[in-house]
């Protein structure tokens, strides 16, 4: 794994508004349930964060077009982050 500076790319305005704040509160509220209710329950997932075009950029730019985890070769293309992410999801549902 390579070091990156973080600190080269500026935070995108979609990762400092009041739905990312909001979205943090559920995800902490999420964590804050005992573990086996948590087992129960889908953790708070907002997409239209996830995958704002804006985080997007700024991601594939910061990581050189590489997921961050892995450093498989991505594209900011239409289906390219996409599809990484999807590997990785499918993965972890098993």
């Amino acid at each position: 794994m390579r070091f990156v500076e973080r600190n080269s790319t500026s935070i995108p305005n979609a990762l400092v508004s009041e739905d990312v704040r909001r979205a943090v509160r559920d995800v902490h509220r999420y964590l804050d349930r005992p573990q086996d209710e948590r087992g129960q329950r889908r953790s708070p997932f907002e997409e239209n964060l996830v995958f704002n075009d804006a985080v997007r950029k700024a991601l594939g730019g910061l990581f050189f077009e590489k997921c961050a985890y892995c450093e498989t070769n991505v594209s900011l293309g239409e289906a390219g982050i996409d599809q990484t992410f999807a590997r990785y999801a499918s993965q972890t549902r098993d």
